[in-house]
């Protein structure tokens, strides 16, 4: 019955934060839009090359937040709930460190880059400065909420964090609506309101951390031995998320000294696929993410088992869903979005989504080894091997390939480095069953996909219309792998837990 409850709780989690996803999605996507009308094309671009100058350290806000979380959810399933205290001081004081340094690095080669470095119309540089110190101030706020939103994870309240970013959402909706109603300088205002928010945030998820988890007190930490652990933990994983960083603007360089900017702007096309993609990919793992360490800090290795197979079946099947009729309907959607997508932008988009797939699949055993705290030679194998890319692609290009040659290798890669990942999770997690995992979880889903894919290619065929097949094969699509899942995906154990979850809710209803 725990059993039941625990993956009942993990379902209404992955449903709040799905949610959370498509409502950002639909309203980033009408931001954006308005931002363009209220900043202009020059404004626009300006804030975002300002603002990229500081989101570049942007990496560090995932590698902290679930370096934390880990910490939490572990001692939390050994039952040392008193610990919880010295991890959050400790976060806190960690965070705060590195807010004063990237201040001195942003003060100083920050304001240099800006001024000398990047491409800003005279007139607007003065406004460019002030934009860049409010996003700085933003970023920061960013920063120091990571201690108080790992406590949410790992005491997996989704609905709060859901609800959270939905208002930070709605908010920067509303900034830049009011875009141009004020006599403030419009580049100023915006930069300025994203400030406001920053803190509205900070403060919404601080006063309520600090009301329901006693641990989120803070009290000074002198002990070394304690900083050292959560830096060594954050230090390698820092090292994957720098990889996964290099690995995309790595290629997007390659492409731009090989073919030019054209050929970059069809990249630049991919990646946004990429991202929210894998936003949605992440959304399923957060809902596992706790749970599943707290299972291996107590020792409830079946449970964690159950939680392992779950979760993958459920990130590839999901997005296989989403993949298949976006992959097939490719075109159609890029000139619905985009207007005239060229013949690379179709190409790279397509690649980019089964290799978002790939990559997304190497979360729960990501989520395990970073349970076990043995995250070093994991981190050195794998993205050893992720940037291998880099001078394969450049030897390939060198070669006289083609441009899509760049994200088949590093398809290729990402490939061979989840062989790697297998290998390290059998050595570091003894109940894994490498055979079980290859055939019953790699190979029938990778079958079932065939199968959705060459079902929904021949009944597409059919249709001539290009906006009734693209209705049609969203909708029949998805159901296809669906029902594929749930016949030959599952096996008897899963399906059983499955139905009784569903009957919870309906009884609930």
């Amino acid at each position: 019955m725990e059993k039941i409850n625990k993956l009942k709780r993990i379902t209404q989690n992955t449903l709040m934060l799905f949610v959370r996803i498509l409502i950002l999605t639909i309203v980033n996507l009408y931001a954006v839009r308005l931002l363009l009308r209220g900043l202009g094309a020059c404004d626009y671009g300006i804030y975002n090359a300002v603002a990229g100058v500081v989101t570049l350290s942007s990496c560090l806000i995932p590698v902290f937040s679930q370096a934390i979380q880990r910490f939490y959810s572990y001692l939390s399933g050994k039952g040392e709930t008193e610990k919880q205290q010295t991890v959050f001081s400790v976060s806190t004081n960690v965070v705060i460190c590195f807010c004063i340094i990237l201040f001195l690095i942003f003060e100083t080669a920050g304001i240099w880059m800006l001024n000398s470095q990047m491409m800003i119309p005279e007139n607007r540089l003065y406004s460019a400065n002030i934009a860049f110190q409010f996003a700085m101030f933003s970023f920061f706020f960013t920063l120091l909420q990571i201690p108080y939103t790992a406590a949410i994870y790992a005491h997996e309240e989704m609905g709060i964090y859901a609800l959270v970013s939905c208002l930070d959402c709605v908010l920067k909706l509303l900034a830049a609506f009011l875009i141009g109603i004020t006599a403030i300088d419009n580049l100023v205002f915006y930069s300025i309101s994203l400030s406001i928010i920053a803190i509205i945030v900070f403060t919404t998820y601080m006063a309520y951390a600090k009301k329901h988890y006693t641990e989120c007190r803070y009290t000074f930490i002198k002990s070394k031995s304690k900083y050292k652990k959560l830096l060594s933990f954050t230090g390698w994983s820092m090292l994957g998320s720098m990889a996964g960083v290099g690995l995309i603007q790595g290629s997007a360089i390659l492409l731009n000294i090989f073919f030019g900017p054209l050929v970059n702007a069809a990249f630049a096309i991919a990646i946004s696929i990429y991202n929210a993609t894998l936003s949605l990919a992440n959304s399923i793992v957060l809902a596992f993410r706790a749970p599943m360490i707290k299972a291996y800090a107590a020792n409830e290795t079946q449970t964690l088992d159950v939680m392992f197979g779950i979760s993958n079946k459920c990130i590839l099947y999901l997005l296989v869903a989403i993949a298949i009729p976006i992959f097939t309907e490719m075109e159609q959607v890029l000139t619905i979005w985009l207007g005239s997508p060229t013949v690379e932008a179709i190409t790279f988009a397509r690649i980019i989504l089964i290799y978002t797939v790939c990559l997304a699949i190497s979360s729960p055993i990501t989520t395990i080894i970073q349970a076990t705290g043995n995250v070093k030679f994991y981190y050195i194998c794998t993205d050893s091997m992720t940037l291998m890319h880099l001078p394969l692609a450049y030897m390939m290009l060198k070669w006289g390939m083609p441009s899509y040659s760049v994200l088949l290798s590093m398809l290729s890669v990402i490939i061979i480095a989840h062989f790697i990942r297998i290998v390290i999770l059998k050595r570091s997690h003894e109940s894994f069953k490498l055979r079980t995992y290859l055939q019953e979880f790699l190979l029938r889903g990778l079958v079932i996909t065939v199968i959705s894919y060459l079902a929904t290619s021949t009944f597409r065929t059919y249709i001539d219309n290009d906006i009734i097949r693209l209705l049609i094969v969203f909708m029949v699509s998805p159901m296809i792998t669906i029902i594929l899942f749930a016949v030959f995906g599952t096996n008897s154990s899963e399906r059983h837990q499955i139905t009784k979850i569903a009957m919870n809710f309906i009884k609930r209803k």
